[in-house]
């Protein structure tokens, strides 16, 4: 059984006890669509995905939270060659609001943003990242257990400024593969 999580009430009112629920069942079909292309100094990766779930648990009293729907996602990787060795990128994701018979969590999504420039030919690579900008980076949404409404809205701490510095110490060695032999029977290869 598919396994889950829910806030069940407890001996009073008041008490809750966090439990790990098996669904009765959960069926779930997607779709994904992913393009990368190239063009001089731009480059991107993008992908679309679209889900639907279905699922059921009577076993704890779990009331179905609206009728399911299909919910997307959306992401894309945009890098830039800009002048002087520099390199820019943006990365940004969403997500629709999901909605699977019994869970109903919010949209949400980020934008993340960086710049980097290598030194000394490549030994030294300088990069700023600024992460989740919008701070739009969260766990919202609602469920109902028996005739307990349980709503929930989590900000993360996923908005933050990162510096980073790498070094490349040595080379690779160079290991050409040169193969001498072509075109051996299979038989005697053994």
């Amino acid at each position: 059984d598919p396994l889950g999580a829910a806030a069940l009430r407890g001996e009073t009112d008041r008490s809750y006890i966090l439990k790990d629920v098996n669904d009765e069942w959960l069926q779930t079909w997607y779709s994904s669509l992913s393009r990368g292309w190239s063009w001089r100094w731009w480059s991107a990766e993008n992908t679309l995905t679209a889900t639907y779930s279905l699922g059921r648990n009577d076993r704890f009293g779990l009331v179905a939270a609206g009728s399911p729907k299909v919910y997307w996602y959306a992401y894309t990787s945009q890098r830039f060659q800009l002048p002087k060795a520099w390199q820019a990128e943006l990365i940004a994701w969403w997500r629709s609001e999901l909605n699977d018979g019994t869970v109903r969590r919010a949209s949400a999504g980020a934008l993340t943003l960086a710049v980097s420039r290598p030194f000394f030919q490549d030994r030294l690579r300088v990069r700023l990242l600024a992460n989740d900008i919008f701070h739009t980076v969260r766990a919202d949404g609602d469920y109902s257990v028996a005739e307990t409404d349980i709503t929930f809205f989590n900000k993360w701490n996923s908005n933050y400024f990162r510096l980073s510095i790498s070094v490349n110490l040595g080379q690779l060695k160079d290991n050409a593969f040169q193969n001498r032999k072509t075109g051996q029977d299979a038989i005697n290869r053994g």
